[in-house]
């Protein structure tokens, strides 16, 4: 599926914007994560995503446009 994002992205000139998560980091990345931190997955899905992630780079370093929103996973109210 992302391959053909890209590929639609690279005959539109559109922008590709990725919801990204933490899953690409290990435990030992918190609580201080940066942009240049180094992304250990632990899970195969953090795997996935890391994978993701360097083909949008790969993309990116050829003139595409990327953007990676990168939030937290759980929101939770104050109430319990």
């Amino acid at each position: 599926m992302l391959r053909n994002t890209i590929g639609a992205a690279e005959r539109t000139g559109a922008l590709i914007v990725l919801p990204g998560t933490v899953y690409n980091y290990g435990p030992d990345a918190f609580p201080l994560l940066r942009e240049d931190t180094q992304q250990t997955p632990v899970t195969r899905k953090g795997a996935i995503r890391v994978q993701m992630e360097k083909e949008l780079a790969a993309y990116s370093q050829r003139g595409g446009r990327v953007l990676i929103v990168r939030a937290g996973d759980f929101f939770w109210s104050a109430r319990r």
